[in-house]
């Protein structure tokens, strides 16, 4: 069941992209279309990462090696702590996404992020880095658990498609749905066992 509710999550939420993409929303106090939001967040979580990368990368090039130096990483990756920490080498980033952002539509309308091309990014030294259909992805999940707030509708579509792909009779009530509130899966609870297992 858990497996049907994630692909559940992914129909809905990749549809609900691709057809919201030019919605307007309220985002730091400015009117954004929701695909410069997405692009927004998938950058911050990609700027996370390298910062997560380039830290553990460290860790682990210090414990073969005490005196190993920062700046040593600093020159094999082309860019620092500090680098990425500025809104310079964020804007960097968003501005290659915001140039890729009709083959980011495409790859996201087909869920085929495994096989998604690589964007890159020249950064210190000529040195690059590349943003793969995998950062897309963890960038598009961090999204999903947002649009309830800008469409009330998006759980029950959800709900909808869990039982599309579920023909099969329930035994068993489902497990709670990711984003889905207390009160939702109480009521959810309620319903299955007043109404018999043939509930949704």
């Amino acid at each position: 069941m858990e497996e049907i509710i994630d692909i559940a999550i992914e129909e809905v939420s990749s549809k609900w992209i691709i057809n919201h993409q030019n919605m307007i929303i309220k985002y730091a106090n400015r009117n954004v279309e929701f695909s410069d939001y997405l692009l927004m967040q998938t950058t911050h979580n990609y700027v996370r990462t390298l910062e997560k990368n380039f830290k553990k990368n460290l860790e682990d090039k210090r414990k073969s090696k005490p005196l190993y130096l920062e700046e040593e990483l600093v020159e094999e990756l082309g860019y620092s702590i500090k680098d990425i920490k500025s809104p310079r080498f964020s804007e960097l980033v968003y501005k290659v996404l915001k140039n890729k952002k009709n083959e980011i539509m495409n790859i996201i309308k087909n869920r085929n992020y495994n096989s998604a091309p690589s964007f890159s990014m020249t950064v210190r030294n000529n040195k690059k880095i590349s943003f793969n259909g995998i950062d897309l992805e963890k960038g598009v999940q961090v999204v999903i658990p947002k649009i309830r707030d800008f469409d009330p509708n998006f759980i029950k579509d959800i709900k909808e498609k869990v039982s599309q792909l579920d023909n099969k009779l329930i035994k068993y009530p489902r497990a709670r749905l990711p984003y889905e509130t207390d009160e939702e899966y109480e009521n959810y609870l309620k319903d299955f066992y007043d109404g018999g297992s043939s509930k949704k």
